[in-house]
């Protein structure tokens, strides 16, 4: 286990600091947090093992940004972190525990002599007991050593000194691995939270930190296109178990237009290719004879999209409608099989990070804008393939101030 949890460790870490590193100079005010979250997991599932209490302590460090680069005035001058944590979920025997490492970033508003903010964060866990359809059958929770560990926190915090801080509020931890292995009905945890913190730059820790008025962008739009790769197991929550790994490929064309600083809203098509469809059809004869099964192993999805650009990292969301998808409107229908409601067949979404080459500031009009991401795609909110993507925005500005 310590050799997976180094890894976990190191790998968000050096992701982290690449991010960090974007700033002229290093933050100048660092914040050591102590956190614990007890709570219950969500049964989501008629097959969800039974459990207990389950408990997280998260050790945090955050940065108070300084305002050298234009996205921090964007947010306020936000609290970039990085939380390392422990996680039991209410039975050591089936769900065992998880060592997961998140970056996150925290916001934060001041009234009178209390600070409540919110922090958001997407990580790497690594499990002790996953799935096993030998040693561990019953954990149809988790059915892979390393997944997402998502986090959301809302707290009040107040004072104890100069530099000690408590806090109290709740918390919401999703753990799962974007259907990268079957079984997957993935944790959900809801938890009340308290913890400590401390920071020797107490300045920092005041309700009248300075920050600059974000620089007013008007009329910036983008177009763009991305290639898509996904990998997942054939659909299904808890079965079938132990089957190959598929691949999915595509494309996607967009545009998109800059509301604030740091926030854009997109539109676009998304275009999948499902091997594992094409796998299917030909085996359960899923079409009548004489059908082009493989035009039905096409997906195409309209979305709306927004995204939260922190210098050359964004957090970007996609809520879309499925306007092609016969593959998984016929299978809904086989008589046999689980039946899945509106949502499921019409929805599609994507949640995940991007990863610029240029920050926006430094990205002139007409200039190409190249990006990776890593994202999960879900069917409503069941997961459906990692997925990863190559490609680039072109920029059009008019006016700047």
């Amino acid at each position: 286990m310590k050799r997976y949890t180094i890894s976990c460790f190191l790998l968000v870490a050096c992701f982290y600091s690449a991010c960090i590193a974007q700033s002229d100079s290093i933050p100048i005010a660092l914040e050591i947090g102590l956190n614990g979250h007890v709570g219950r997991l969500v049964k989501i599932h008629g097959e969800y093992p039974e459990n207990d209490i389950s408990t997280i302590i998260e050790l945090h460090a955050g940065w108070h940004l300084n305002g050298s680069k234009a996205w921090h005035s964007n947010f306020r001058n936000p609290i970039a972190g990085l939380s390392l944590l422990h996680a039991q979920f209410g039975n050591q025997d089936i769900l065992g525990q998880a060592i997961g490492a998140i970056p996150s970033i925290r916001f934060e508003r001041w009234h009178n002599n209390t600070r409540w903010s919110w922090r958001a964060g997407l990580g790497i866990a690594g499990f002790n007991k996953p799935y096993d359809v030998i040693d561990n059958p019953r954990n149809l929770v988790i059915g892979s050593r390393f997944t997402n560990m998502t986090l959301l926190r809302i707290e009040m915090s107040k004072p104890l000194t100069k530099k000690l801080h408590f806090s109290l509020g709740m918390s919401y931890t999703h753990c799962s691995n974007a259907h990268i292995a079957v079984p997957n009905i993935g944790a959900n945890l809801i938890s009340l939270t308290a913890g400590i913190s401390f920071c020797d730059h107490p300045q920092h820790l005041n309700r009248n930190r300075n920050y600059s008025k974000p620089v007013r962008v008007i009329d910036e739009w983008e177009a763009g296109a991305h290639l898509i790769f996904g990998i997942h197991e054939f659909q299904g929550t808890v079965r079938p178990v132990n089957g190959p790994t598929y691949f999915v490929y595509g494309e996607n064309i967009h545009v998109s237009k800059t509301l604030r600083p740091g926030r854009k809203f997109s539109m676009g098509l998304n275009h999948h290719y499902y091997t594992s469809y094409y796998d299917y059809m030909l085996s359960q004869e899923l079409f009548p004879p004489g059908t082009k099964i493989r035009r039905n192993a096409h997906n195409v999805v309209a979305y709306l999209g927004y995204e939260w650009t922190y210098g050359r990292t964004a957090f970007f969301l996609e809520a879309g409608l499925n306007i092609f998808n016969p593959f998984v409107q016929q299978i809904n229908k086989v008589w046999d099989l689980p039946k899945h409601g509106l949502i499921y067949l019409y929805s599609a979404n994507k949640i995940g990070y991007r990863f610029y080459f240029t920050c926006p500031e430094n990205s002139n009009t007409g200039k190409l804008r190249p990006y990776i991401s890593v994202a999960v795609k879900t069917n409503g909110g069941t997961a459906d393939f990692l997925e990863f993507a190559l490609g680039a925005n072109i920029k059009r500005r008019k006016n700047p101030h």
